[in-house]
């Protein structure tokens, strides 16, 4: 049912969630990363994922979110911790307080932003998962700029 729905929801850091038409923004980079306990994730009780997305919108609006999945089904217990910040044509953050790490001038310092947010955030519980190392791979799969 979920992959039938045109919309997304994406919470922000600081402000609220938006909504918008996932086909008016498409996935320019991504980062994701899973462990879990055991051989196999399916057998496992104990999970954890991480993820950042980069959408942009054809005017060129940027989101740049991410988020935190962790999974304890021993304990019963389960953890998310979501975020991120939309960025106006040109690269340049909408809200500049947001994140005050940000300066805002690019993709690559927006993304690196989030990651540095959801880290500090997510603390010492993230099962050998790193959200600046995932940040690094994501602005990695930015589309190359012809120089």
């Amino acid at each position: 049912m979920t992959e039938q729905n045109p919309y997304l929801t994406i919470t922000l850091t600081g402000a609220r969630p938006v909504k918008i038409l996932k086909a008016d923004w498409p996935v320019i980079a991504e980062a994701t990363e899973r462990r879990w306990e055991g051989q196999y994730e399916f057998q496992s009780f104990t999970k954890s994922k991480m993820s950042l997305r980069v959408r942009q919108h054809a005017d060129g609006r940027a989101i740049v979110y991410g988020a935190y999945d962790h999974e304890d089904a021993g304990s019963q217990r389960g953890r998310t911790i979501r975020g991120g910040i939309k960025l106006a044509a040109g690269g340049f953050l909408e809200h500049p307080d947001d994140l005050p790490q940000a300066d805002g001038r690019d993709l690559p310092d927006a993304i690196a932003s989030v990651a540095r947010d959801l880290a500090e955030r997510i603390g010492e519980e993230h099962f050998g998962l790193d959200m600046v190392e995932l940040g690094h791979e994501c602005v990695a799969n930015l589309p190359a700029v012809e120089v």
